[in-house]
């Protein structure tokens, strides 16, 4: 999985080399930008493409314009009962995230793609709660790599114990000294990745 980046870029600070995150993306993942992310990122053509929405349009199409055999299948979100319906394609209900547009449907069935339908395809629908359960764990296996990934980095740095510095009372405790500190993000929107000014 891929998602939309921003554009970073080279630049000399005070005659010292930074990379400076600009506040405006390099491309956003949806539409024509998931084909250039996966170009960009994996450097291939994929053999197979899976999409729920008219923001993976392109993605299935420059999956299917290479050579060989590819899978393309677009997901039909058409069971309410068991998970939630969207469309407009089908007579499902038009919705503002997720559309499945009637011209989805049409361009999958003139190019021959294997359009998939949670309603008569799937046996089994995950409810809400095994799904927010999984993406709990997730998000909790995230936090503890990214704790251990600092806490690392501190260490390496020479910046003290990490642990002083983050928890407790879920509050940053600022034990570093201003300089050391100062490693972190400078400002909001443009901003220094890593810098070591004051």
């Amino acid at each position: 999985m891929l998602g939309s980046n921003i554009l970073t870029k080279y630049e000399y600070k005070d005659g010292k080399p930074v990379l400076m995150r600009e506040a405006k993306p390099f491309f956003i993942d949806d539409r024509a930008g998931k084909a250039i992310g996966i170009n960009l990122f994996i450097g291939k053509r994929p053999y197979a493409a899976f999409g729920n929405s008219g923001g993976d349009r392109e993605m299935l199409e420059w999956t299917g314009a290479g050579e060989g055999a590819r899978l393309k299948m677009p997901v039909l979100h058409d069971d309410a009962n068991r998970e939630y319906a969207h469309g407009p394609a089908a007579g499902l209900p038009e919705t503002k995230v997720g559309t499945f547009s009637q011209s989805l449907m049409d361009e999958a069935t003139k190019r021959g793609w294997t359009v998939i339908s949670i309603k008569k395809d799937w046996k089994r629908v995950h409810p809400a709660r095994a799904c927010a359960e999984v993406y709990l764990r997730i998000g909790d296996r995230v936090a503890q790599n990214a704790e251990y990934t600092a806490s690392s980095l501190f260490v390496a740095l020479g910046l003290g114990d990490f642990s002083t510095y983050h928890r407790g009372t879920g509050k940053r405790k600022h034990t570093l000294p201003p300089r050391q500190r100062s490693l972190r993000s400078v400002r909001m929107g443009r901003r220094t990745l890593r810098s070591d000014e004051p």
